[in-house]
């Protein structure tokens, strides 16, 4: 998994800088709720078999410890 841009506002969305993400993808995912952690997985593995637009929506907890609830979406493109 590869996070090739992250929005400036995602730091604002998520509290994680966008450098953090893009250089280890990990931190984003190890805020996603666990209870909503496979379908994200489940998703992202199938947009990217199939190269179709992923979307997803789904919890996360935050740095500060706050649930947020969030919707993202993106195109998969070969490496």
């Amino acid at each position: 998994m590869r996070f090739p841009y992250v929005s400036p506002s995602c730091e604002s969305a998520y509290g994680i800088a966008p450098h953090r993400i893009e250089a280890d993808p990990q931190v984003l995912i190890d805020t996603i709720h666990t209870s909503d952690r496979a379908s994200f997985i489940a998703t992202f593995n199938e947009s990217e078999a199939t190269l179709e637009p992923w979307h997803w929506q789904g919890r996360l907890r935050l740095p500060s410890g706050q649930v947020r609830w969030v919707y993202g979406s993106s195109q998969p493109e070969l490496s």
